[in-house]
């Protein structure tokens, strides 16, 4: 039985995180965003989704202002776009295009044409957060890419100097599909070019990093390639390694935490795996390894001061490093995930780390959110439901019982 909530509401949960935004905490159900008073737990206001049947909502924070866009899956209709005051829920602008992304103080739309065939030529605009306006002269060649480093949640990643862009049209042969990078501050694209590997894409300073992460299945193998934006030279060439399955002999063959999109890491450096299966923390901009840990376990969380890292990539003890030396703070047996191992979702906020996943309980499984003090390991908090978002004095559960409408709990 968990301790008495702040609040609760009644409603089906969507598929993004709670999150809190000044005094307003920003719940996306099924098919809508609402705000509720954070201290009363009162509605403030409330967006609907405008695409029924089969569309998807998504939403992104920066500062005070909401990037909502919303679509429909497998469609090549365009993605709705609209740009809200958290406090208020008044909107600032709306639009529509293929496709979007948030950077820092900017909204990007990709327009395409031809979609769906090989002749699809796609151009991308860099919007001002705040009132929708251009900030280009003109279209940037190319569809924007999604791949950053760091696990920012609902929070709009920081806007770099460069970003990469895909530039080819939809053949099937790689090298007529390269990435590039366009400088976010003129629209300009350098010449540098990458091969796509349908893996992915980011970049680092002026370099553009492409991963394959097909090399070696075996092995767990990731390969990583940097090439020089403004002269397209390959500056250097290096493999890390993906974390490991517990019973299935399987790699987890990707770098990112609870997002596809985001990658384990903060600035240049990424957090991955040695040949000899012991997380590494790795500088893109130098393509070298910053340091190794001492003893075997797969990255699932980390921030610019920590490193959360398992047992193997869905179960087993936890342990917390230290990110600048990779030195162990602390770890915890294996809090209980199986006899049903999943993904663990989690978060690094504050001086918590928040755990939600499949917990044994007695003979069974169970959902269960668990909160343990990042200085020292100790647990400080748990709860029966499913953790759906989290800060730095705050958690929200999701509570589901048979016969009963599911309730959102928010302790803080």
């Amino acid at each position: 039985m968990n301790k008495p909530a702040v609040w609760t509401i009644d409603g089906e949960v969507g598929a993004e995180e709670i999150a809190v935004v000044g005094e307003m905490v920003l719940v996306p159900l099924e098919t809508s965003l609402v705000a509720v008073d954070r201290v009363t737990g009162q509605q403030r206001w409330r967006r609907d989704q405008k695409i029924a049947d089969g569309g998807w909502f998504r939403y992104r924070i920066r500062g005070e202002l909401i990037v909502l866009y919303e679509g429909r899956a497998a469609s090549d209709d365009p993605i709705l776009v609209e740009v809200i005051e958290a406090a208020t829920g008044r909107t600032r602008w709306q639009g529509s295009s293929h496709r979007v992304n948030v950077y820092g103080d900017a909204v990007y739309q990709t327009d395409c044409t031809g979609l769906g065939t090989r002749d699809v030529q796609c151009t991308t605009m860099r919007r001002a957060i705040g009132d929708g306006k251009p900030t280009w002269p003109h279209p940037a060649t190319g569809t924007l890419g999604d791949d950053v480093i760091g696990n920012w949640h609902q929070l709009a990643p920081p806007e770099s100097e460069y970003l990469p862009v895909w530039l080819g049209p939809s053949t099937p042969v790689p090298s007529d599909r390269p990435w590039g990078l366009v400088a976010t501050a003129t629209g300009n694209v350098l010449p540098g070019r990458g091969p796509s590997h349908a893996w992915y894409a980011f970049s680092a300073g002026d370099l553009l990093v492409i991963t394959n992460h097909d090399r070696d299945e075996y092995r767990c193998e990731i390969g990583l390639e940097a090439i020089s934006g403004p002269t397209g030279t390959r500056q250097w060439e290096k493999p890390v390694h993906a974390g490991r399955y517990k019973d299935k002999d399987a790699c987890r063959k990707r770098l990112s935490g609870s997002e596809q999109s985001q990658m384990i890491g903060s600035g240049s450096r990424i957090a991955a795996v040695t040949a000899d299966r012991t997380p590494q923390l790795f500088d893109l901009a130098t393509g070298s390894t910053v340091w190794a840990a001492a003893e075997r376990g797969s990255p699932i969380d980390g921030d610019e001061r920590s490193l959360l890292v398992g047992e193997f990539a869905d179960q087993g003890a936890l342990s917390l490093l230290d990110l600048e030396t990779g030195a162990k703070k602390w770890s915890i047996p294996d809090p209980g995930f199986s006899p049903h191992p999943s993904e663990r979702n989690t978060f690094l906020v504050g001086d918590r780390v928040v755990v939600g996943a499949t917990i044994r309980m007695g003979n069974s499984g169970g959902p269960a959110v668990i909160v343990y003090d990042r200085e020292t390991g100790r647990e400080v908090d748990r709860y029966v439901g499913y953790l759906q978002g989290a800060g730095a004095d705050w958690v929200a559960v999701l509570v589901t019982e048979y016969g009963k409408p599911d309730t959102i709990q928010f302790h803080g």
